[in-house]
């Protein structure tokens, strides 16, 4: 299903966060997860919340720590 959550904002789209949305949009079509990797602090979580949100797509986010 789809979860709409209306005109948001969304983050600014950089030549790094659109390379990571092209890698994860490969990988929904294939079915599959993404999950990026990489310091704190890069924006990684919020990049694949974003994506999630423009694709009207559940994301869930689990921290292992």
């Amino acid at each position: 299903g789809y979860e709409y959550l209306g005109n948001t904002m969304r983050l600014v789209i950089t030549p790094l966060t659109d390379k990571c949305y092209m890698t994860l949009m490969g990988a929904v079509r294939l079915n599959l997860g993404g999950a990026p990797a990489g310091p704190a602090g890069t924006g990684k979580t919020e990049s694949t919340k974003d994506l999630a949100k423009a694709l009207a797509k559940q994301c869930v986010v689990f921290n292992c720590s």
